[in-house]
């Protein structure tokens, strides 16, 4: 398996903590083991990460199809997302010059 480490910036995919909501509880965690600063998850294709480009619908469909794959029994495949977003753009008759 790849350390996927290369494909995520340092600062995220984005992601902004929520604001605080009196609904919110705070989970008892004081009999949990400590967790390993870091750990393999298998099993489950890389997070996909777009950048800046709205290709969103290409990069969602290529780690569906991963997914697909993976639960197929064939491996974590990649896809690539750039390609398939410029394929749909012009069976949709709308396509754009690329990003």
């Amino acid at each position: 398996m790849t350390d996927h480490d290369d494909f995520i910036p340092p600062y995220g995919l984005g992601g902004e903590a929520s604001p605080p909501d009196p609904r919110d509880f705070v989970a008892e965690l004081d009999t949990a083991v400590a967790l390993p600063e870091r750990f393999l998850l298998t099993g489950i294709p890389a997070a996909l990460n777009q950048h800046s480009t709205p290709r969103c619908g290409g990069y969602s469909g290529a780690g569906i199809k991963a997914a697909q794959e993976r639960a197929g029994g064939h491996g974590n495949l990649r896809f690539d997302a750039d390609w398939l977003y410029d394929v749909a753009q012009t069976w949709d008759g709308i396509p754009r010059p690329p990003v």
